[in-house]
């Protein structure tokens, strides 16, 4: 019951979690919690330490133990949490083009039956919604904000900002970021660069394509999609910047 994780996937969100956890839970020196989704430093925080201590159990001693839950990245509490919590944690992020990624994180609400509005019109009430979710967790920092969670589809591609919430407390080393489309077309490559970062032996072994929405995208106006290209582009630059490379979107 002492088990702390030794690696955290933060997210993003609908940017492969789900596939690079399965490839690491395949990994024979790595092992993830059985949970999809831990939830503890966001949702669950009040379960407290012991509880969180026990879903890594049945870890082996000799493994690098790990969980995945995406929500960490986004969530405005977690990066403070965390790092109190596991000050020697090694974090992993991965990252999609934010203008897909807002996309496919609009139709896993769709869905999820969370999302009543079109596209378009959930993009024009998302300011507003997370402003009131904001304000709420800004009282009451344990307090569930739906909106945040499951309608933030335009903020969750601010990726710069999140990455810098961890980089404010932990080194950049501790810290490893992966680009999804290039997971998906060097995946050797990256998967290496991974295993290098969590201290493991390097495996070749295929990357899984697990949770890929299996509902058709809507039909997408190119004015939708221009706004969206728009509403990145000083995140982009700001997360180029940040990571010191170019991007491929």
């Amino acid at each position: 019951m002492d088990r702390f994780p030794d690696f955290l996937i933060l997210g993003a969100q609908k940017a492969g979690t789900t596939s690079l956890a399965g490839w690491l839970s395949a990994h024979p020196r790595c092992w993830i919690a059985p949970e999809k989704e831990v939830h503890y430093f966001d949702l669950g925080y009040e379960n407290g330490d012991d509880w969180y201590r026990s879903r890594f159990q049945n870890a082996p001693s000799t493994s690098c133990a790990g969980e995945a839950t995406p929500y960490y990245l986004f969530h405005p509490g977690c990066a403070a949490r965390i790092t109190a919590a596991l000050p020697e944690v090694r974090l992993i992020a991965i990252l999609r083009n934010p203008v897909e990624r807002a996309i496919s994180g609009y139709m896993h609400a769709a869905r999820a039956s969370m999302e009543p509005l079109e596209l378009g019109a959930a993009l024009d009430a998302e300011d507003s919604r997370l402003a009131a979710d904001r304000a709420l967790l800004a009282r009451e920092p344990m307090a569930y904000a739906e909106n945040l969670q499951w309608r933030s589809y335009q903020a969750r591609g601010d990726y710069a900002e999140q990455l810098e919430r961890y980089l404010a407390r932990v080194p950049r080393a501790r810290l490893h970021v992966i680009i999804f489309e290039e997971l998906l077309s060097a995946p050797e490559r990256e998967l290496d660069a991974l295993c290098a970062f969590l201290e493991v032996p390097t495996i070749r072994a295929p990357l899984p394509r697990e949770n890929v929405g299996s509902q058709a995208a809507p039909y997408i106006t190119d004015s939708t999609r221009t706004r969206l290209q728009n509403r990145f582009t000083d995140q982009n630059e700001r997360l180029s910047t940040l990571l010191g490379r170019a991007l491929p979107w």
